[in-house]
Formats: structure tokens, C-alpha cells, sequence
């Protein structure tokens, strides 16, 4: 699997998505359940793999995406979440991953669902409102698997902002708790993302 993931995107740029996307969510998909829809058992097994468009019709064939009540209900919508961020659709990739917020006491997942939630908001330039859930995530669920990414994607978001002083003081945190990360070396490639307004929401 590639380490990123590019997508047209309405405002013309590309979303670019780490493989921690898809390397993370493993974390949180659960064996599969007795009674759970054999569609959907395969739509999981696709999503790993990074297959989007057969797991969008698996989807399209489960009753997981479209029934609340489904016992997979918010794993799949989480998954959808992530296939229209690869997209570009962020506002479809916000319902989809409130949904699956609201649908799950899961830590796992609710932590994948705000994360993708913060990237949503922020493609949409909603950076403010990005920055809140990304303190979310760090408040309810701190030292999360994708700390490093929340503190580029935080530093981005104050960048595009003009917030400078912030994002340097996001971008210090990060390279001191993450000096191995690739994140932690692309500091100079926030600030110049966030002037030029081609950073990889």
C-alpha cells in the first residue's frame, strides 16, 4: 500500500490520506460478529486492503451503511467516511463520520471518527472548527495512535489561519514526542503549505 492516497477534491486540490487511515483502522474492526452480513465481512476485508471502490459496492449491498440499527452500523459508516475523504467529498465524508460518532461507544472508533471529522472540516477551510475537534480527540483520548498526524493536521489548520506562533508551538510538540516521525520533518513543508494554500487536507 502507498503511504498516501490522492483524490480530486471540489476545490481543486488533492486530499491526500496517510496510510495510517487504513493502517489505524485495523485497530478498531472487529472479528467478525455472528449474524454479521457476509457483504459487509468482505466490504471490511477490501477496506484494509485499500480497495475503495469494491468496498463502496459491498457497502452498497449490505444493509450495515444504511440501517442504524445494524449491530456494523458504525463500522461502515466510518469506512464510507474515509472512502469520500479519499474522495474529496468532505461534506459527505462529515455526515458519514458523525454518524458513525454518534453511533458508537467504541473508543476505537469514535477516535477515528473525530480525526476524520477535524480532516473534513478542515478541506473545507472550516479551520477553527477543525482545530476544536482535533482538541476533542486529544482530550477524550490522549496519546491516540495518530497523535503525530493530529499535531501536523492542528499545525496546518493555525498556519492557514495565519497563526504562526500556534502552529510552531504545534510543530515543537510534535517533534519532541515524535522525533522518528515522518510528520516531525515536514515542518518547514507546513509552513509553506498553509502560505501557498496547497497543504494535504
Amino acid at each position: 500500500m502507498q503511504s498516501s492516497d490522492a483524490g480530486a477534491t471540489p476545490c481543486g486540490r488533492p486530499l491526500l490520506l496517510p496510510a495510517i487511515f487504513f493502517a489505524a483502522f485495523a485497530g478498531c474492526v472487529s472479528d467478525v460478529q455472528v449474524g454479521t452480513d457476509p457483504s459487509f465481512a468482505k466490504a471490511k476485508r477490501e477496506f484494509l486492503l485499500g480497495n475503495s471502490a469494491e468496498t463502496k459496492k459491498l457497502l452498497a449491498a449490505s444493509s450495515a451503511a444504511s440501517d442504524p440499527d445494524d449491530q456494523d452500523f458504525p463500522e461502515a459508516r466510518l469506512m464510507q467516511g474515509f472512502i469520500l475523504l479519499k474522495e474529496g467529498d468532505a461534506a459527505g465524508a462529515k455526515r458519514a463520520l458523525e454518524a458513525a460518532l454518534e453511533a458508537s461507544d467504541e473508543p476505537q472508533i469514535q477516535a477515528q471518527a473525530l480525526f476524520g471529522i477535524g480532516r473534513a472540516l478542515a478541506h473545507d477551510e472550516r479551520y477553527a472548527e477543525a482545530e476544536q475537534r482535533f482538541a476533542e480527540l486529544a482530550r477524550r483520548f490522549p496519546g491516540g495512535v495518530r497523535e503525530d498526524e493530529r499535531l501536523w493536521q492542528v499545525a496546518l489548520c493555525r498556519t492557514r489561519r495565519g497563526d504562526f506562533e500556534g502552529a510552531g508551538k504545534a510543530l515543537a510538540e510534535l517533534k519532541r514526542a515524535f522525533p522518528t516521525s515522518p510528520r516531525a520533518a515536514e515542518g518547514g513543508a507546513v509552513a509553506r503549505a498553509g502560505v501557498s494554500g496547497q497543504g494535504a487536507f
